[in-house]
């Protein structure tokens, strides 16, 4: 028996599994735990605790809840988890595993955008393509990742998220051409607060131009700021623009009390300029494009259609913010960019966060 549950779980599940139990607990004391509790709790559900490995943090109480240590837990079949930290593979392990929770009981990250990917039928309306897609990617490691990950998304069990080794920094991959190079001309649309500067500065020993877009106030804000405290006003350019399919104003909104990772077109009344990577970058050269505009992509390449088959960058860009985004990202590089290489990986804390990368052949 603690052999077969040692396994991953090939059965589907969908988020009907998961809202059939009415209480839960949250598995990490941390941000990512407060947004599944408050998912829950928005969709009627009770929760009874957070639990979490980090023995300062156990006996404290979290937003009204009580911390408890794992072995602490009340094993009760009626009661699910839900995990919030990104460990997520290390922690779907551990119930199953020395705890003896049955896997049918454990569930991975869930907010709103999650709550999509894990909708019933969401995964099966894409998995026809999936083996299409698979057969386009350029090495082993990268198709068994694409395996792990879309058996992730199938079955809602983490223990299938094995990182993919090949996985450089945020956006990076080993693998010929995948990283901007020495003088490479980089547009970085997301660019958030710099956070990617660091890992383009050392890909290229410092000789590099960085182009960086981020529309949201808060985000441009700290970015700006940390192009000053850093000393890279040499190296990025900041423009507080979206990258979109036309040019225009569009609305966007995210907590504007902080640097918001999650801003996103559409998610607010705050309206904002976007232009086009056409009329943006059209006439002046491109190497590297990286993207990861929480949802927004698609809309973003097409706008940069033109750029890209005329300068052919590689592109390192986000694929999960959507179902389908794993089947009409690829579709999409490989018909503005083959013949090309393209790889799978993923964010470096968050497994099923998938990226594609994609190297023209000339690049490569």
């Amino acid at each position: 028996m603690d052999a077969i549950l040692s396994r991953p779980l090939t059965r589907p599940r969908s988020l009907t599994d998961l809202l059939a139990f009415d209480r839960f607990i949250a598995v990490g004391a941390n941000s990512g735990g407060d947004q599944v509790v408050r998912w829950l709790r928005e969709h009627g559900k009770t929760v009874l605790a957070f639990t979490d490995l980090a023995p300062a943090l156990q006996g404290a109480m979290r937003g009204g809840l009580p911390v408890l240590a794992p072995a602490e837990c009340l094993n009760d079949p009626a009661t699910a988890f839900v995990i919030g930290t990104v460990r997520q593979m290390e922690a779907a392990e551990l119930l199953t595993g020395p705890l003896g929770v049955d896997p049918l009981r454990v569930f991975p990250f869930v907010n709103p955008m999650f709550a999509e990917h894990y909708a019933p039928g969401a995964q099966s309306a894409v998995a026809p393509d999936h083996g299409r897609i698979r057969a386009c990617l350029s090495d082993a490691d990268s198709r068994a990742y694409f395996d792990r990950v879309t058996a992730f998304y199938r079955t809602l069990d983490a223990r299938h998220l094995v990182p993919q080794p090949r996985r450089i920094g945020q956006y990076g991959y080993d693998a010929p051409g995948a990283n901007p190079k020495p003088g490479a001309v980089i547009v970085d649309c997301g660019a958030f607060t710099g956070d990617t500067v660091p890992d383009f500065l050392a890909a290229t020993g410092g000789q590099c131009r960085v182009h960086a877009l981020e529309a949201f106030a808060p985000n441009f804000d700290k970015l700006t700021a940390t192009i000053a405290a850093q000393g890279w006003q040499d190296v990025v350019n900041p423009l507080p623009l979206a990258a979109a399919r036309t040019k225009g104003v569009i609305a966007m909104g995210g907590d504007e009390s902080i640097a918001d990772g999650c801003a996103g077109i559409g998610l607010g009344a705050h309206e904002v300029q976007a232009d086009t990577l056409d009329n943006l970058f059209l006439d002046q050269p491109v190497d590297y494009l990286k993207m990861d505009i929480e949802g927004a992509e698609l809309d973003a390449l097409e706008g940069g259609r033109r750029m890209l088959e005329i300068h052919r960058p590689v592109v390192a860009i986000a694929a999960y913010h959507k179902p389908g985004h794993i089947v009409e990202i690829a579709d999409f590089l490989l018909s503005a960019l083959g013949p090309c290489h393209l790889y799978a990986a993923h964010d470096p804390a968050w497994v099923f966060h998938i990226h594609y990368v994609c190297v023209p052949r000339e690049r490569g």
